[in-house]
């Protein structure tokens, strides 16, 4: 009996943090035959429909915030004008679940229409990352302070007092904890993605 081969699959991506390493990802799976379809979890699960190798090319751009007190976070009228441009010029927006699994846009459109340029631009790119490095750097300062209160509130916790509500603070800072270690690798990242995007702005100058 053989195996039908099938025609739609679904790939985890946990090391994905710039975009850049999302269309770098993507297209290669382009090349291979898969064409993008949806992304979620933070960027981490993707779907995919059988086409034909290099049938259709990826490519990204950030739509951050990238001044203000919210700078850094998802700005949702720089993505809604881009992908409506974009979708003009025959090109497919991925869907990317909710907003907070958002930080661009990701377009994929058939590779005989031409090449898709969305933003290639070293100087935006590295604006970008540097809002996204600084909203992480803020949200992990105050999710240290968080769980320092929760470990604090659990030290001086009476004895004498029900476990119920310790265990619940216990949990709660350990989710926060984990939340920083995943944010802090994301400064990483993004940090080795700007000296990168630097040494190759300064090669070309």
């Amino acid at each position: 009996m053989t195996t039908k081969a099938p025609t739609t699959i679904t790939r985890w991506k946990w090391t994905l943090t710039t975009l850049d390493d999302v269309e770098r990802y993507l297209s290669r799976m382009c090349a291979e035959g898969w064409e993008p379809l949806s992304t979620s979890f933070f960027g981490s699960r993707f779907s995919f429909a059988r086409t034909e190798p290099g049938e259709y090319v990826c490519a990204t751009a950030a739509t951050v915030k990238t001044s203000g007190f919210f700078a850094g976070s998802f700005d949702r009228k720089k993505y809604s004008e881009l992908a409506a441009l974009l979708e003009a010029q025959g090109a497919y927006v991925v869907p990317q679940g909710t907003t907070w699994d958002k930080e661009g846009v990701i377009a994929v459109r058939r590779a005989d229409q031409g090449p898709l340029n969305i933003c290639t631009d070293i100087d935006s790119k590295i604006a970008d990352l540097k809002a996204r490095l600084n909203f992480a750097g803020g949200l992990i300062a105050t999710l240290v302070i968080v769980t320092v209160m929760l470990v604090s509130s659990i030290v001086d916790w009476p004895e004498e007092a029900t476990l119920f509500l310790p265990t619940i603070a216990s949990a709660m800072a350990l989710a926060s904890l984990a939340s920083v270690c995943g944010l802090t690798w994301n400064v990483i990242k993004y940090s080795n993605a700007i000296r990168r995007l630097g040494r190759h702005r300064t090669t070309f100058e």
